[in-house]
């Protein structure tokens, strides 16, 4: 007999001789090992493994998923030698003597002699790996299943003809079991028991037949069948005699009492009774929601009682029947990220996808469900945005996509949306999950929760999403109470397999459990560890009759019994589950191992233990991590009884491995980091730093994806930090960021606490802990820029004269490279009436670089100078002042009905017409500064020449030769912060502003005389090679600008919408960013408004589709553009002439159309658009704040395209009134599209900086609003 037999027919079982082989403790890896005996002959890739049994993982985490499965799997076996692997492949060794089922199955019954058959069919316990559903299991159950029904027809009928009727009823018994439509062995049945001498048998096997394929068919039975039945009834059916009763019961039988289970083996599962009545709901439920009246199914009841699992088994019905359902799960405190669970959901399905099932949705779809599932962007690389530009996570859009996304689905079949854990769920997630089951209630979707109701925190978010749900008419609650008496008896019969014998037995354990199905399963494992109970010759065995009687005590209640458990755990696991039990409910094998401090070979010892006591199994699906506590009761319990100290210990330890091993993606774990930190600083005070460091980053991204609840959560951890800590300024920024946040949802109190608490401390670090700067920089920071135009703050309308104006001025706040909102000259402020009135306290030390004071009355000088028509500005951005708009258009003369008052000298106000949440953001714009009102009435339009220029920004004007250079000085009465050491900033200009040639400052930079080279001006060509050729000192960062064409719409030709949609619908803007211009810039396949920003919305423009184009140009009466005139085209330099030949190619080619193009500089081109305009031009928009109606306000572009449209400014009306956020960027979105749809302007690209920056340089930071903070660079010795 060989040594070592494998049986995989059936249920698995390992024998070593005569004695039994414990399997590997992961069902994953006793799946692995069957494939590797079945395929033993040749060595089996370990891609080729990982891909198959974890293919739904990333390819790092798969490889270390099958490096763990094997090392389970080799210490299973008798000799760790039997198993062969290398660093490339893996086999079981082929040259021992090892027995196989299936290696003897396949040829006896696929042989000819009857003898051989039987063997071979008495081989067939069961299916091919019982209780597996993998897929290559189920492809090999199914031919191995069709080989085991073909021996069984062959041999009835064998044994029929040679006369062995009993066994050829025996045979076709089995076949019908297999496949109940096989009429062959319902009529062979049917003469077995004829010649058995059982008529009356044979006669209720053809009623058996008849009911069976009726009801699966919908058929009657064939006619051979029906006339042996009649035959029979008819007597004309030879009948033997009648032998012992044969009865039918046999074919229709009393099942076999199962054999009993083990609740220690991996593959065992509690059977699921008693939930008939809660099933029945479920699925009358489910056929509703195909009906299209849907809603949410809410599951309630304590833990441990059954929540998950009856949907689990809702779901397994569902994918039987071939639904799609998607699965996702709260966390508690490891995993706390805007819509984690729908994320993850999604990610079940999204991974599965190929291109062409994707390709019937939109792509700003496709991308924006990239927000929530990034893997996507890997898998197809088509649809990813460029990974330089900010992710687009703007709220109302990320839950239309997913909507979107969702409904596609259902349209190719119902499906089922299950999310479990909901007490955990974020104030996000709860927003998006309202968002779908609103928006899907029409749809063939089942959305349902499970909830714990004792696990949720006072004032939770759940209790006002269901009461708004039950309002609408969406909620379902269904309450799961304990298993009845008798279910809890019937579980342990058919679990036990010892029948009747279990029942006194099952009656103690309700009594003590109260029918908790968790508390059971517990209570019964604790019973065989314990070694009261076992499982011998296939039922329970033990003192079943002393615990009954209560002679023996059990477990109070399921936390004891958890606990009764773990204290048979010896050292090395425990202390492998305590480190799990802090990673949270789900954890990685190499995050373990590393925050443990353990080897490799100690830790798959550990888990190997945990795995077959129960107490962790294998994680699953794509988000799921290696290894899951088989229920959060477990963890919550081994992290509680862990002491407070060594809890914070071992959280440091985790903040520390999750860090290193998630390098250099840390920012996608930054909410976790900053749990386990914040959880252990306190023992390690070194940890402070990350921790605010992770918190604030959370926060940051949870800012910016409008999951404003977490991220004023996120905010609040830090700040009792910082507070703790004495971080006064760092503290005072946080509080800048929170309220920024109360701010933009219209919470005005608490953004005004919260504001109000940052100034207390914002001036404190400066007092207590004053800067010194150290040496001073060796040299000037030189840096090559264009000319201004102006240095008047209120005549500022580009990005060239605001760069410097920003050096020179600031306003009452600013923004920082983040772009959150700091103080400047407000040292604080108040949001009063309901966010109409702003009162601003200035700093009393502020003073204008010649040393006067510069008070209120400059500021209120500055904002009155900027709306008076006379002064020639374009102050859109001030027009939300009340009186502004009135004054501006000339319709009243008094500028004291301009709503913006200097109290007195240190005392601002501004009231506006109704309330704007980023009104803090427009006052960080140039136009809003503070100019000094006594420099501007002394010298008039001279007062921004070098002699007379007094500003309040860090820096001063010293000199400034038009044609050559710029010289700033640092500004002694500058009352703000400044890290740097630079004394002196000089700009050098290039001679010709219109020059797109690099190569003089190139060469100035190369020789050390330049620390900063904008590549803004150069030809894309240029560009992209000085950023290859340096690519050490090159930088990029975002920069929220767009570059479009607009065309002047109040003559012909285009004042026809279809001809400027037909230009626009023949220019592909893929080809031009990605083709031309070498990725220097993106697509403007979008909105006007660009990506970065809230409320951009992708793909919205006029793709191209050039046969379209055409047919609107004929449609307008110029067929191939016959009859066109000639176009004429202006821009402004740096725009690359590679764009408008572009255009003029493309026009060209697609439309037959001409275009002469010529360049001007800004003044000219200004006075051209104003008095003798062409018919189409090129500009760059640039964001002035990080709001969508910056761009979208259309008065100053409406003076250049003449463009009006009643629709478009009522929705931009009602967004400026519009107190909803989420209401507000859906009417701004609106307005994008259908600024896009009537084709005024046309986005072609959206731009990034693009700089080289020396290494001797530091400090040098840039935001996406185009602002430098030349103040704190340093510039070391070299």
């Amino acid at each position: 007999m060989p040594d070592l037999r494998l049986f995989l027919l059936g249920p698995l079982e390992i024998l070593h001789g005569h004695q039994q082989v414990a399997k590997p403790p992961t069902l994953k890896a006793q799946s692995l090992l069957a494939y590797l005996a079945l395929h033993r002959q040749r060595p089996q890739l370990r891609d080729h493994m990982a891909d198959l049994f974890w293919g739904d993982r990333p390819e790092r985490r798969a490889r270390r998923s099958l490096t763990t499965a094997l090392w389970h799997i080799r210490r299973c076996l008798p000799s760790e030698e039997l198993l062969l692997s290398d660093a490339h492949s893996a086999q079981i060794d082929p040259k021992p003597d090892i027995w196989l089922d299936v290696a003897e199955f396949e040829p006896l019954v696929t042989g000819s002699e009857l003898s051989m058959m039987q063997d071979g069919v008495a081989l067939y316990r069961g299916d091919f790996m019982e209780g597996f559903y993998d897929d290559w299991v189920l492809n090999e159950r199914y031919r191995l299943e069709t080989l085991f029904c073909e021996a069984l027809a062959r041999l009835m009928t064998g044994l029929e003809i040679r006369g062995d009727h009993r066994c050829a009823l025996n045979m076709a018994s089995r076949l019908l079991k297999h496949d109940p439509l096989r009429e062959d062995a319902h009529r062979l049945v049917m003469r077995a028991c004829c010649h058995l001498g059982q008529r009356n048998a044979a006669l209720e096997q053809y009623h058996l037949c008849q009911e069976i394929v009726q009801q699966e068919l919908g058929i009657q039975p064939m006619a051979e069948t029906t006339e042996l039945y009649e035959a029979i009834l008819a007597g004309h059916f030879t009948v033997g005699p009648s032998p012992d009763e044969i009865a039918i019961a046999t074919l229709t039988a009393v099942p076999a009492r199962p054999l009993g289970q083990d609740p220690l083996e991996p593959s065992v599962r509690m059977p699921l009774v008693g939930r008939e009545l809660e099933m029945a709901f479920l699925l009358d439920r489910y056929n509703e929601a195909l009906a299209g009246r849907g809603g949410l199914i809410l599951i309630g009841g304590e833990a441990g009682v059954g929540k998950t699992r009856l949907v689990e088994e809702l779901a397994n019905h569902l994918r039987w029947q071939g639904q799609r359902v998607l699965w996702g799960r709260c966390y508690e405190f490891e995993r706390v990220l805007p819509y984690q669970p729908i994320s993850e959901a999604l990610q079940t399905v999204l991974m599965t996808m190929s291109p062409s099932e994707l390709a019937n949705l939109p792509t700003w779809v496709v991308k924006g469900l990239t927000h929530l599932v990034p893997e996507l962007s890997e898998k197809f690389p088509a649809l990813q945005p460029s990974p330089d530009l900010p992710a687009e996570q703007e709220q109302m859009h990320l839950f239309e996509a997913v909507t979107r996304f969702v409904g596609h689905l259902s349209a190719g079949g119902a499906l089922a949306l299950i999310l479990d854990d909901l007490h955990w769920a974020t104030e996000s997630t709860l927003q998006m999950l309202h968002y779908l089951v609103r928006h899907l209630a029409k749809h063939p979707v089942l959305v349902m929760g499970t909830v714990r109701y004792e696990a949720l925190k006072p004032q939770s978010s759940l209790s006002s999403f269901e009461q708004q749900l039950d309002r609408e008419g969406l909620l379902c609650p269904l309450n799961l109470a304990g298993l009845s008496p008798q279910a809890t008896e019937q579980l342990l019969v058919e679990m036990s397999g010892s029948g009747e014998a279990v029942v006194p037995l099952a009656r103690r354990l309700y009594r003590e459990t109260e029918g908790n199905p968790f508390f059971l399963a517990e209570t019964i494992k604790a019973l065989f560890e314990a070694g009261l109970v076992h499982l011998e010759a296939g039922g329970w065995q033990g003192d079943l009759a002393r615990v009954s009687q209560a002679e023996l005590p059990l477990p109070l209640g399921v936390v004891e019994a958890i606990r009764s458990r773990l204290r048979q755990l010896d050292g090395e696991a425990r202390q492998a589950l305590d480190m799990a039990a802090v990673l949270g409910r789900e954890f990685n094998f190499d995050l373990l191992s590393a925050a443990g401090k353990q080897s490799e070979t100690a830790t798959l010892e550990a888990l190997d233990t945990l795995l077959r006591r129960r107490f962790i199994g294998e994680g699953s699906g794509p988000l799921g991590r290696d290894y899951a506590f088989h229920h959060h009761k477990i963890q919550e319990v081994v992290y509680a009884d862990i002491p407070l100290r060594r809890r914070q210990h071992l959280h440091a330890l985790a903040g520390k491995a999750l860090e290193a091993i998630s390098t250099p993606n840390v920012d996608e774990v930054a909410g976790e980091i900053a749990h386990h930190f914040s959880q252990g600083w306190q023992i390690e005070i070194g940890l402070a730093p990350k921790v605010i460091r992770y918190l604030l980053l959370a926060g940051d991204q949870a800012r910016m994806a409008y999951a404003h609840q977490e991220a004023i959560d996120y905010y609040t951890q830090a700040l009792a930090i910082q507070k703790e800590l004495g971080e006064h300024e760092q503290a005072a920024r946080t509080y800048m960021k929170l309220g920024l946040v109360y701010h933009t949802t219209f919470d005005f109190a608490q953004a005004h606490q919260a504001f109000e608490e940052g100034f207390a401390l914002w001036q404190q670090p400066k007092r207590e802990e004053p800067h010194k700067l150290g040496a001073p920089a060796p040299h000037a920071l030189r840096i090559r820029w264009r000319s201004p135009y102006t240095l008047d703050p209120g005549l500022c309308g580009e990005y060239v004269s605001s760069m410097v104006i920003n050096q020179l001025f600031r306003g009452l706040v600013s923004t920082g490279p983040d772009l959150d909102i700091v103080p400047e000259v407000a040292q604080g402020w108040q949001v009063l009436e309901g966010g109409r009135r702003y009162r601003f306290d200035l700093r009393p030390d502020a003073r204008w670089s010649d040393g006067c004071p510069l008070t209120a009355h400059d500021f209120e000088f500055a904002l009155k100078r900027v709306l008076d028509p006379a002064t020639g500005a374009m102050p859109s951005e001030l027009l939300a002042i009340k009186g502004a708009r009135a004054f501006h258009r000339g319709e009243s003369v008094d500028s004291n009905q301009v709503a913006v008052q200097a109290l007195d000298n240190y005392t601002l106000e501004i009231e506006l017409e109704e309330p704007v949440s980023h009104f803090l953001y427009i006052l960080t714009h140039v136009k809003a500064y503070p100019v000094p009102q006594h420099v501007v009435e002394a010298h008039g339009a001279d007062w921004t020449e070098v002699e007379w220029l007094v500003g309040n920004g860090p820096f001063c004007l010293e000199a400034w030769d038009r044609c050559e250079q710029m010289i700033l000085v640092r500004n002694p009465f500058y009352f703000g912060y400044q890290g740097g050491n630079v004394e002196h900033v000089v700009l050098h200009f290039p001679q010709d502003s219109s020059t797109q040639d690099l190569s003089a400052p190139l060469e100035q930079y190369l020789r050390g005389e330049l620390d900063i080279l904008t590549l803004t001006d150069a030809s894309t060509r240029e560009g992209d090679r000085i950023r290859r050729q340096h690519a050490a000192e090159y930088m990029s960062a975002p920069w929220l600008f767009t570059i479009y064409l607009g065309f002047v719409t109040n003559r012909p030709p285009f004042d026809d919408v279809r001809l400027r949609q037909a230009l626009a619908l023949a220019v592909d803007r893929e080809a031009l960013a990605n083709v031309d211009l070498r990725g220097m810039y993106n697509p403007g396949t979008g909105g006007f408004v660009p990506p970065g920003m809230p409320g951009h919305s992708p793909q919205i423009g006029l793709a191209y589709q050039p046969d379209r184009a055409r047919e609107l140009l004929k449609a307008a009466g110029y067929t191939a553009g016959s009859g066109f005139p000639m176009l004429e085209g202006l821009s402004v330099p740096p725009i690359d002439p590679l764009l408008t030949q572009f255009l003029q190619t493309q026009w060209q080619e697609n439309l037959g159309l001409q275009v002469a193009w010529d360049v001007a500089d800004w003044h000219f081109f200004q006075d051209r658009l104003r008095c003798a305009p062409p018919h189409v031009y090129m500009l760059a928009t640039f964001a002035n704040w990080l709001d969508p109606s910056d761009i979208l306000d259309y008065d100053i572009e409406r003076r250049r395209s003449r463009w009006t449209n009643p629709a478009y400014e009522q929705l931009m009306r009602k967004a400026g009134y519009a107190l909803d956020q989420e209401v507000r960027l859906g009417l701004l979105r609106q307005a994008d599209r259908l600024l896009m749809q009537e084709a005024p302007v046309i986005p072609l690209l959206y731009g990034r900086q693009h700089l080289l920056v020396k290494p001797w340089v530091s400090g040098f930071k840039v935001s996406a609003l185009n602002r430098c903070y030349w103040e704190d660079v340093i510039i070391e010795p070299h």
